[in-house]
């Protein structure tokens, strides 16, 4: 929950062609900040960071999104980033397209159901592959692997 890539892109049938990227960071409070705080306020504060970031990444010439959202969680604080997620986008009022991780799993070239969680830098280099470099300029290297992650829902979309 603390960094969301966003990517936006023309289609041309199955053609990508990334016009614009960002990455919405949404920040741990200072410990002195959160110790005035209940943790449920923090979680609304960047929840409402996201949705906010969303909706002006969006803007009004957004088609379609294709985003890949978590399935579960092992934790009460992944569960509640889960809902948080989940949350974000009952309010994204633009048709979208949820993307499985399996099908991210595929599309990087793992075929193995066992393997459960694909490494960023793979993700990165298929978007090498691709010709996709220019998505990451103008950005931090620590960032690349969620932008990477929204170039590959988008690849993934774009093949449905």
């Amino acid at each position: 929950m603390s960094n969301w890539g966003l990517v936006k892109a023309d289609m041309q049938g199955r053609t990508l062609r990334p016009i614009a990227a960002d990455v919405i960071v949404t920040k741990k409070l200072s410990k002195k900040k959160a110790k005035h705080l209940y943790k449920n306020q923090e979680d609304l504060e960047r929840a409402m960071l996201l949705s906010k970031g969303i909706a002006e990444f969006i803007g009004i010439d957004t088609e379609h999104i294709y985003v890949e959202l978590p399935v579960g969680s092992k934790s009460s604080r992944a569960m509640a980033s889960y809902g948080i997620c989940i949350g974000v986008f009952s309010q994204v009022r633009v048709p979208f397209t949820i993307i499985r991780n399996t099908e991210i799993k595929k599309f990087v070239g793992y075929e193995d159901s066992d393997i459960r969680k694909v490494e960023k830098e793979e993700v990165i280099k298929k978007m090498l592959e691709l010709g996709h470099e220019k998505i990451f300029t103008g950005f931090k290297k620590n960032v690349h692997e969620h932008i990477a992650d929204a170039m590959a829902a988008l690849c993934v979309g774009a093949q449905k």
